[in-house]
């Protein structure tokens, strides 16, 4: 994706601080207009290259001689080159609010930063206003983290269902909350009740812990001719992972790895009775086998392919069986095991 090339982007009414090298740099980009931002303190206000075309720099509060590049031509860019105030802002300050609608990036001390708490929900941008379980209905490996969020409070939680531990850093709001599996090897669904006054907010997820051990077979030529063949190769690695969940790109799950190789990966699993749906993502052959009758197969050369399967399941531990296989160029390898939806 090297040759990637964008275009209509507005950039306007930003307060940009203490920038040792350009406070925004463009590249290969086109159509871009810059208006009515101030630039403070900043080494170099706007610097583009020669791939970037239609640049648009106006209104803008830039001390003279900030532009670099092709910005330097002022003809073809016209901008502001009135000097800022010469005011010294704090990197921090009590005054500045941090939400609703500020266009200073300063939050007030104790708040939560980081970007897991940059929250999109069907009402927009969460405000931290009113109480918030984040996230919820979704897949764990090894373990759940999950948060409640909102204004200062105690909660407490309820009913608790399912074979997990529930471990909480405090009982006052904001607040992080494990769940752990009780047993190895088990796939967990669970699902319990955060009790905030007279609110009750229900939390459900999947706890997915086991250990894949993986077998590497290096140099397999095409294994679609000979689909078993690669296997009587001596193993090139051996590995554990907790899940599989990779993205190799161009590359393998060891060094010395790019194309025409395969892996085996196995585990055991306990797991309630009932209907599940079993999904890969693969680039490129996929097959995988239940208590050694193959479930799902795509042992094809193809780009990432999402696979799906529906089996029935009892009450137990069952063995599962990956194989997989890369030709040339991407390569990638996901797998999950959810409970169908009754």
């Amino acid at each position: 994706h090297n040759n990637t090339r964008s275009e209509d982007y507005l950039i306007q009414n930003n307060l940009f601080l203490f920038h040792s090298q350009a406070a925004i740099q463009i590249l290969g980009t086109s159509k871009v207009k810059i208006l009515e931002n101030t630039f403070r303190f900043a080494k170099i206000a706007v610097s583009a290259d020669e791939g970037s075309r239609e640049i648009l720099v106006k209104r803008n509060n830039i001390p003279t001689g900030r532009l670099e590049g092709t910005m330097q031509k002022e003809e073809n860019f016209p901008h502001s080159t009135s000097t800022p105030y010469p005011v010294r802002l704090p990197l921090y300050s009590e005054s500045l609010p941090a939400f609703p609608g500020s266009r200073k990036p300063f939050l007030p001390k104790g708040s939560l930063r980081g970007w897991k708490f940059i929250l999109i929900d069907q009402w927009g941008p969460y405000d931290f206003s009113y109480y918030k379980v984040w996230p919820n209905h979704q897949l764990f490996f090894q373990k759940g983290v999950i948060y409640i969020l909102g204004p200062k409070g105690s909660f407490d939680i309820r009913d608790i269902q399912g074979r997990i531990q529930v471990r909480m850093e405090r009982k006052t709001l904001p607040t992080k909350i494990e769940i752990l599996p009780r047993f190895e090897n088990s796939l967990e669904p669970f699902q319990f009740t955060v009790i905030i006054g007279k609110q009750k907010m229900p939390v459900r997820g999947i706890l997915l812990k086991c250990k894949w051990k993986i077998k590497i077979y290096k140099d397999v030529g095409d294994p679609r001719k000979k689909p078993e063949r690669w296997k009587e190769k001596p193993v090139y690695k051996k590995l554990t992972e907790d899940k599989i969940d990779f993205i190799w790109y161009g590359g393998g799950p060891a060094l010395g790895l790019s194309d025409h190789y395969a892996l085996q990966a196995e585990t055991r699993l306990f797991v309630p009775k009932g209907y599940y749906i079993l999904t890969t993502i693969s680039d490129d052959g996929i097959r995988v086998k239940v208590d050694g009758k193959t479930v799902l197969e795509n042992w094809t050369w193809h780009g990432p392919t999402k696979d799906q399967v529906k089996i029935f399941l009892e009450e137990g531990y069952h063995d599962f069986v990956l194989e997989y296989f890369e030709l040339i160029g991407h390569a990638e390898l996901h797998f999950t095991l959810k409970p169908a939806k009754k």
